[in-house]
């Protein structure tokens, strides 16, 4: 990752996919790793919590409420009262005195909550510094896309709709691959690696290999 060698280079909507597989997310195909890539190495206890086990430890077995607070905790926390004096002087002019006690308890909840999200912002960041350390360049789509030319994006396109096995959740990411007129493609999906073989020599314009077989592709260059 560090060496000088080479050119890193990424794409935009991969590193929102990394965003997903942090929360515990997975994609269409199991043998990618995204599924319990959470669960497998976010075990510190500095570390958010993913979404599966969330429902357990943060909202009393709901999933439902899981889901819900992913995207409600950001805007809530602003919204709430900075403190719990604050919170319990709002709850008593507006909630009927029987629920005070399932209120008071209801505060501790929503922090744990947010205490989770700030973790899940500063790991995203944490990616964000890391990527910005090694030197990897983030490229989005639209850009490959605008600055090809049209028939070579035509031709790479239907090359491999038409006449390739790359599986269609991985079109965008081949294709682009392609228009950058990368070296290697390096991935860890066995899958798309057995595909990436059915790619007509004359749009083929890089290599797909295996993370453990870049230090074997450096050697060789």
């Amino acid at each position: 990752m560090d060496s000088q060698d080479f050119k890193r280079i990424t794409f935009e909507k991969c590193t929102y996919e990394s965003y997903l597989a942090f929360r515990g997310i997975g994609g269409k195909k199991p043998d990618e790793g995204r599924q319990d890539w959470a669960n497998r190495f976010l075990k510190k206890e500095s570390d958010p919590i993913p979404l599966g086990d969330a429902a357990g430890k943060l909202h009393q077995g709901s999933i439902f409420h899981a889901h819900y607070w992913v995207g409600q905790a950001d805007e809530t926390q602003y919204v709430l009262p900075e403190n719990y004096d604050q919170y319990m002087e709002r709850v008593k002019r507006y909630v009927r005195k029987e629920d005070w006690d399932a209120a008071s308890l209801d505060w501790e909840k929503y922090q744990l909550i947010f205490q989770n999200h700030r973790k899940y912002q500063l790991l995203f960041s944490e990616f964000r510094g890391f990527l910005e350390t090694i030197q990897c360049a983030v490229t989005s789509y639209e850009e490959l896309y605008r600055q090809s030319e049209y028939l070579r994006r035509l031709e790479i396109m239907e090359g491999i709709s038409q006449r390739s096995t790359i599986p269609n959740e991985d079109f965008e990411i081949v294709v682009a691959a392609l228009l950058s007129e990368c070296n290697a493609f390096v991935t860890m999906d066995h899958r798309l690696l057995k595909a990436a073989a059915s790619i007509e020599a004359n749009i083929k314009t890089c290599v797909f290999i295996h993370l453990d077989e870049v230090k074997e592709y450096a050697k060789s260059k």
